[in-house]
């Protein structure tokens, strides 16, 4: 398994998360939803777990809800006018999901003015690209809001502080 880094984790963990409340959302208009009969309930069931990614379904019934014309309690022997059904169950989050999505989510895309895959085999593009990490890690103080105290009154100055900045960073770089 690759390592990756923990920003990654942190930005796929968001978004199974966001993906999970979706699917809870989902889930409760499902369970309000009124059906006319037994066999539409259980139709709306069944594309609605098949479209789950990040949860699935523990439990789940279809129950019928007898309905009366008035208001209040029913008399004794009263028939209901009408009879309608609704689904009740329990939503789970899936241990499965999170690492699929986290594959999903984790891919990037090299590209090489290179066409001849035996002059640049896809391994070594991927080797080389990586080895340039090394080279960035001297660069990033400055980023670092500690770096670099913004007192500058416009735009230009702070613009020459930067370049400024960054000549020192080579020169010290290459020594």
């Amino acid at each position: 398994m690759q390592r990756r880094s923990l920003k990654g984790h942190q930005v796929n963990f968001t978004a199974c998360v966001w993906q999970s409340d979706q699917e809870v959302k989902a889930w409760k208009k499902l369970c309000g939803t009124l059906f006319a009969c037994e066999a539409d309930a259980r139709q709306a069931l069944s594309a609605f777990e098949q479209g789950l990614q990040a949860t699935f379904l523990h439990s789940s019934t279809v129950r019928a809800t007898p309905r009366y014309g008035k208001r209040g309690r029913p008399g004794q022997g009263a028939h209901p006018d009408q009879v309608v059904y609704h689904i009740e169950g329990a939503l789970t989050s899936s241990l499965t999901a999170r690492p699929a999505l986290i594959d999903q989510h984790s891919c990037f895309i090299l590209a090489t003015n290179e066409l001849d895959d035996t002059q640049l085999p896809p391994h070594e593009l991927l080797e080389s690209y990586k080895g340039q990490g090394h080279a960035e890690l001297g660069f990033r103080f400055l980023k670092d809001p500690q770096f670099l105290v913004v007192s500058l009154d416009s735009v230009d100055e702070y613009a020459q502080a930067i370049s400024e900045n960054a000549r020192c960073t080579l020169l010290m770089y290459d020594t």
